[in-house]
């Protein structure tokens, strides 16, 4: 999380609380700033590590830790509607109280120091210099306010950040910067309501227009938090996925703005066995009809992945190009084009042929307040 003075992350590591501070407050509509920030925080989970970046230095470690079965809360009721609230209109029910800003703080989360937050940060350089290979996304951390990080990158920078603190870690001194996030915890849990639930649903009736959406950045927040909550209706068409982000780096490094991003990228461990891979998820969004250029995007970053993240097998990975619907340009791509055959093994080598995306079909259902999926062509 970028935070703007060490006075914030101060306060934030004092309470154990982190909420994003908008840049406005929408009006009639969601535009990808925060529809980007609520997919942020729907696809928060419990033990998840949490970081704080300010002025070049990266501050931690904490741990996301929930509070009444959840990690990430509204943090007042109505808090992802796309209005402009008063404090008056909101204080009944404001979570975290910000002063006069308080309505800009849509959406919180809970964490614990884990072990502890070190008043001793690391340098951005020093931190990218100590494990080149390990750190992607991290490279690409400019005009954000978060990032998420794998399991590969995350245990890096918790390598540096205990190294960079070894006197408090090993006993012989070192400076923590002090929590009581147990009694701020119990606090909020006495304010919580069912309401204070995230609820995508108010961001896709904006975004709607009868069953079709007219933000991408919405169809990504309401995937991501489906998923998230291992709604069954989504999982059916999708699968089930333990660590799940979105607009994830997908190109070789250059300036961040012109870099590719999947929209949706996940991994489901090997049950017992996490962090250990077994399946990895590519999902490409369209709000409107996708083309054959949509499918040799996927296809692009179904290699990317597979080069970067599945030791160059493709039998790891599953793809999935969303679309409010498919002209048939993008049908005969699918058929024709979106196969990819390898090799595996050394001794005897193996050929594979790997098919593995799938188009999928989305309608806004305006009477459920959700999206519904159909898969138009298998894998």
């Amino acid at each position: 999380m970028t935070m703007d003075s060490m006075e914030s992350i101060a306060t934030s590591v004092r309470d154990g609380i982190y909420s994003t501070l908008l840049p406005q407050q929408p009006t009639t509509f969601w535009g990808p700033p925060g529809h980007g920030t609520f997919a942020d925080y729907a696809s928060m989970k419990a033990g998840d590590n949490i970081y704080f970046f300010h002025d070049r230095e990266l501050f931690g470690i904490g741990e996301l830790t929930p509070v009444k079965d959840a990690v990430a809360h509204s943090n007042f009721i109505g808090a992802s509607e796309p209005q402009t609230f008063s404090r008056a209109a909101i204080k009944p029910s404001l979570l975290y109280d910000r002063g006069n800003d308080s309505a800009r703080y849509r959406w919180l989360c809970t964490f614990r120091p884990e072990p502890k937050f070190f008043k001793h940060g690391v340098d951005m350089d020093e931190a990218l210099s100590a494990h080149p290979s390990a750190f992607r996304m991290l490279r690409v951390l400019w005009r954000l306010s978060f990032i998420k990080i794998d399991n590969e990158e995350n245990a890096a920078l918790k390598d540096v950040l205990l190294r960079a603190n070894r006197e408090y870690v090993t006993g012989l001194g070192g400076t923590l910067v002090a929590s009581k996030w147990p009694a701020v915890h119990k606090r909020l849990a006495s304010k919580l309501t069912p309401e204070h639930g995230l609820d995508v649903t108010p961001m896709l009736k904006r975004a709607a227009h009868r069953d079709f959406l007219r933000s991408e950045m919405a169809l990504e927040a309401a995937v991501l938090q489906y998923l998230t909550q291992h709604d069954a209706e989504a999982e059916a068409v999708f699968g089930s996925w333990d660590y799940l982000s979105h607009q994830v780096a997908a190109s070789p490094f250059k300036p961040p703005v012109w870099m590719d991003k999947v929209d949706i990228f996940g991994a489901a461990f090997i049950q017992g066995h996490a962090p250990s891979i077994d399946r990895l998820l590519v999902g490409e969004l369209k709000k409107g009809v996708a083309g054959s250029g949509d499918v040799e995007q996927v296809m692009k970053y179904v290699d990317w992945v597979k080069d970067e993240y599945a030791h160059q097998d493709y039998s790891h990975i599953m793809a999935f190009l969303v679309a409010y619907d498919f002209d048939s340009t993008a049908v005969h791509q699918h058929a024709e084009a979106a196969m990819r055959v390898y090799t595996v093994g050394r001794r005897p080598p193996v050929s594979r042929e790997w098919r593995g995306l799938a188009l999928v079909r989305y309608r806004f259902d305006e009477q459920a307040g959700r999206l519904r999926f159909e898969v138009v062509a298998e894998p």
